[in-house]
């Protein structure tokens, strides 16, 4: 995955920035969205006081057939009175922005009621309803932890994403939002839709204001209780790399041990630890242990993460299975790979290589070179915005100039060219790639750009779970399935299950409400239980 969130899909939702009038009932974080034809989305506003007193940002995400993401993104023409407020996006992006597909022009006309803005959204000339409502300003992380439901049934709720939280249930599968109404009461919305709100959450808390449990009554069910356990046992841990040395966490099972293990290896954003803990709680709350570290050159970790190459990923990954097969409560014998998006690459390369990989998990990755690979995303994204044939051709024309010449570093004159006489073309800004300076087209390293995974896969030789979501805005995921799904049985390898979920995207997510599949945890823990010995 490119960005993950929720897993990968949550750290562009984030959001920070200055804002407008002091003491005002506008301040702060204002989060919920609208419905277009076919998706929902996401915004999140914030707003707050400054010097300049009229300044406000904005998120705006929508994973669906109009791609949009776009973060800090600045808000003009502010108006506030008792019964009006209004806020229009900029026409262009400030100095914190992150643009990954540029959002449509939008500006909102509503009224506020106890903490709930509602009104009317223009939206390319669509006049659509809108609701946001104000998070509660409290702290998160009292109320993060794991709740135990049953024996084998847990949910575990994590802070990382403020201002709402994370909810999950490592039994069902089941990913969502908790937004924070009050410190007593958070609606759960499936993703990041919270309205309808799939379910109420109240917390309990001690004579000492600790929090002990969970009251979850679900939309249409009975209510369940979870009562607070003791957090997972982990351990710091490091590893190194020839010159590079990797800071982790080893995420332990609730047992005794030795345990099964797995290494969890990044997609391509510098990313550190705490974007995978939610798949390392998955995994150690099904009797795997599980470790998760920063990416080299991010965290703490060292190196330099514009100077790799996929070699350099793979054996950053074998280290930490290295440091895992030398420990006592570690089985060295039931050690595998999980990566996702980029990791796909890492894995495989990983597994070609040593032979001690007990198993390897791909989720997203690609079969062709990252240039081929973002290439289709070019013409993916077009496609969706109903580009013609020939604007589409004349995009990939230009791209693959542009990527050329970050793979040599060579005739930039004639990409600043050709780019100057496209800046005006209607094409031009619906690819982020084309207008953000020639040398930064993209995040992945020249060293890496012609990497072809096929050689590695042809030597994987363990047991393979590939997941893929066919509605993949990045990844071409049938392509990229049957290119697994051959060189793995030019191996010879035979113990492969490939599975491609048709209502899903890059991040396992439904595109329409951002909502985790369910399957997509209870695939890989039914498959491992399969693969491994568990102590229960």
């Amino acid at each position: 995955m490119q960005r993950y969130q929720h897993i990968t899909i949550f750290f562009l939702l984030v959001l920070c920035g200055p804002s407008i009038w002091a003491a005002s009932p506008l301040d702060g974080d204002w989060i919920g969205g609208f419905e277009r034809a076919e998706s929902h989305v996401y915004v999140h506003t914030h707003f707050g006081p400054t010097t300049n007193g009229t300044i406000g940002t904005i998120d705006v995400v929508d994973w669906g057939d109009r791609f949009t993401a776009s973060a800090d993104w600045p808000l003009v023409k502010l108006e506030l009175t008792p019964s009006r407020v209004h806020f229009e996006l900029a026409d262009k992006a400030g100095p914190g922005s992150g643009i990954w597909a540029p959002s449509d022009p939008l500006s909102f006309e509503g009224r506020i009621t106890y903490g709930v803005m509602t009104g009317v959204v223009e939206d390319c000339g669509m006049k659509r309803p809108f609701r946001l409502d104000l998070a509660a300003r409290i702290d998160l992380s009292r109320y993060a932890g794991i709740y135990q439901v049953a024996s084998r049934h847990f949910i575990s709720i994590t802070s990382a994403y403020p201002p709402w939280m994370v909810a999950f249930d490592i039994q069902s599968g089941q990913e969502g939002v908790l937004f924070p109404r009050s410190g007593d009461e958070f609606p759960f919305g499936s993703g990041v839709e919270i309205y309808p709100a799939q379910a109420i959450v109240h917390f309990t808390t001690n004579q000492v204001g600790q929090v002990t449990s969970l009251h979850w009554k679900p939309k249409n069910g009975p209510a369940i209780i979870g009562t607070r356990v003791k957090e997972l046992p982990e351990a710091e841990v490091s590893f190194t790399n020839r010159n590079v040395t990797l800071a982790g966490t080893l995420v332990l099972p609730p047992t005794k041990g030795p345990h099964p293990a797995v290494v969890l290896v990044h997609g391509s954003p510098p990313t550190v630890r705490g974007e995978l803990r939610i798949f390392a709680d998955f995994f150690a709350l099904n009797g795997v242990a599980a470790l998760i570290y920063d990416k080299r050159g991010c965290g703490k970790s060292t190196g330099d993460l514009n100077k790799f190459r996929f070699d350099d990923l793979a054996s950053d990954a074998l280290a930490g299975l290295e440091l895992l097969k030398n420990r006592s409560d570690i089985n060295p014998h039931q050690i595998g790979l999980w990566g996702i998006s980029q990791g796909g690459y890492v894995v495989s390369l990983a597994a070609s290589r040593c032979e001690d990989v007990a198993f390897i998990i791909d989720v997203s990755g690609s079969g062709i070179t990252p240039e081929a690979n973002s290439t289709y995303q070019v013409e993916h994204w077009m496609k969706a915005a109903g580009y013609s044939k020939a604007d589409i051709n004349d995009a990939r024309s230009l791209y693959l100039l542009t990527s050329r010449s970050l793979r040599t570093n060579s005739d930039w004159n004639e990409v600043e060219a050709a780019r100057k006489a496209a800046q005006n073309k209607s094409w031009y800004k619906a690819i982020p790639y084309m207008y953000r300076g020639a040398r930064n087209t993209d995040t992945l390293s020249q060293l890496t750009w012609n990497y072809d995974p096929v050689p590695a896969l042809r030597n994987v030789h363990c047991p393979v779970l590939a997941i893929y979501g066919e509605l993949d805005p990045w990844v071409p995921a049938r392509k990229s399935a049957d290119i697994w799904k051959t060189s793995l049985a030019k191996a010879g390898n035979h113990d492969v299950v490939i599975k491609i979920f048709p209502h899903a995207n890059h991040e396992m997510l439904d595109p329409r409400t951002y909502a985790l599949l369910p399957g997509f945890f209870t695939l890989q823990r039914d498959w491992l239980l399969k693969h491994l010995t568990v102590n229960h």
